[in-house]
């Protein structure tokens, strides 16, 4: 009880930063960006939740509240010849909450994914049952939209579980998998789900020292090579490692 009394005194005296799934849950709705939010590493369900409240935030106030903002942007007389269906258009459909993880821990390391201190076979295990009474027991979700995907990703990310899960588009993505290894398989599947202006969000940009050549960094630089079309664009950080990149697409000649 002391301790949340020190927190809210704290929190009044330095409020909280902005984080970058805040952030991207605005943008996603105010910028009318459709699709599910997918989280690849989900451990006891910490950064999910958060997700799961920023968007519901955000959907509540971007979905509800159209009316009101286009009300302003329009004089009194054009508002009263302006398309009614436009005006009261709920810019975007209730979002799916996707989980990815093994709930084994991380699997053995490749190579590539040698030498950090932290990464070992095992480490952030968790149930899937454990994590789902977690998540459920600290929002207000519905089952039915909290829908997870057990499994190594080298196994569980086929082609063909974009048709069993009705998966078409992400909106923003959370790319919490720490090995090069994971991300170039989360970066592969995730490719044509990706629409313009879809959020990345990457929690271990900067492990293994910073280097470009190891984890996730590595992973998205060969994956932005084969893909030429797609371009990042940084949009916001959070603490020494979080990153988050806006997703745009660029016209190739063939």
């Amino acid at each position: 009880m002391i301790k949340k009394i020190i927190r809210k005194i704290l929190d009044r005296i330095s409020p909280p930063p902005i984080t970058p799934i805040k952030l991207a849950a605005t943008f996603v709705f105010s910028e009318g960006i459709p699709g599910d939010y997918l989280e690849f590493g989900v451990f006891k369900g910490s950064s999910f939740v958060e997700a799961i409240k920023e968007l519901e935030f955000a959907h509540a106030k971007w979905g509800n509240q159209n009316k009101a903002t286009n009300r302003q942007a329009y004089s009194s007389d054009s508002f009263k010849k302006a398309d009614e269906d436009f005006l009261t258009l709920d810019f975007k459909e209730q979002v799916r909450y996707f989980a990815f993880d093994s709930f084994l821990g991380l699997p053995d390391l490749e190579e590539m994914d040698l030498g950090h201190s932290r990464f070992r076979k095992g480490r952030y295990d968790f149930s899937e049952a454990n994590f789902f009474s977690n998540v459920l027991s600290q929002t207000l979700l519905q089952k039915n939209r909290l829908i997870t995907v057990p499994g190594f990703y080298s196994e569980s990310l086929s082609n063909s579980l974009y048709n069993q899960l009705d998966l078409k588009q992400a909106s923003i993505v959370m790319i919490d998998c720490d090995l090069y290894s994971s991300t170039k398989d989360v970066l592969r599947f995730i490719t044509p789900l990706l629409v313009d202006g879809s959020i990345l969000i990457f929690d271990d940009w900067y492990a293994y020292k910073g280097s470009p050549f190891k984890g996730e960094r590595l992973a998205t630089f060969e994956w932005l090579q084969d893909n030429p079309q797609i371009v990042l664009s940084e949009f916001a950080s959070r603490g020494t490692h979080q990153r988050a990149f806006i997703v745009n697409f660029k016209f190739v000649k063939q």
